[in-house]
């Protein structure tokens, strides 16, 4: 076993430095997305949270991040801007919320048959571990209305301690600096 002397910690430790400011600085941008925007279709729709006082809405500013907690309350409005058929028709939905590394994680999906062509409530939530608190999120809001489809995506940010998420990000990175700084140390020949 070979020991290691202070210059030689000293450049593990540096070089481990430099593993987790990359991975964070790979993690963050993954992460980043802009604001609000309806992508597709003619709708509007807002989202109050209760116990945070925020609000999303279809339109706000690319720029606007809206911060939410773990676990709240929704109080939400929308609305798809066509007259109402004469008939019921088939509809579905959901909420997703991407992920760094590519995951997603979808909050709730809907489906039914009605002729209203809006709808309000509200809808209780608890955000799991695993989705981080601190990066701006991406979360998309769909619906499909018959032949009509709406999609509206606004970022958000989670309120709270990094979680399971920033534990295994924080093991990745130390892991990751470990190895790096092993296979940049000058072997011995024996």
């Amino acid at each position: 076993m070979r020991v290691l002397h202070g210059r030689q910690r000293r450049r593990i430790a540096a070089a481990s430095l430099m593993a987790g400011v990359v991975v964070l600085i790979i993690i963050g941008t993954l992460a980043a997305p802009a604001g609000a925007e309806i992508v597709e279709g003619p709708c509007d729709g807002t989202a109050l949270f209760v116990s945070a006082g925020t609000t999303m809405t279809a339109g706000q500013p690319a720029d606007e991040v809206t911060q939410v907690l773990p676990e709240d309350t929704v109080r939400y409005e929308g609305s798809i801007d066509i007259d109402p058929p004469a008939e019921e028709v088939a509809f579905n939905g959901g909420v997703d919320v991407d992920l760094p590394l590519g995951q997603t994680w979808t909050v709730v999906t809907w489906t039914g048959q009605t002729q209203e062509t809006s709808a309000k409530g509200e809808y209780a939530y608890t955000v799991p571990g695993f989705v981080p608190r601190g990066p701006i999120l991406q979360v998309t809001g769909w619906n499909n209305y018959g032949t009509t489809r709406c999609v509206v995506t606004v970022s958000a940010q989670l309120d709270g301690e990094p979680g399971a998420y920033g534990l295994g990000a924080a093991a990745a990175t130390v892991l990751f600096g470990a190895g790096t700084a092993a296979a940049g140390i000058k072997k011995k020949a024996t």
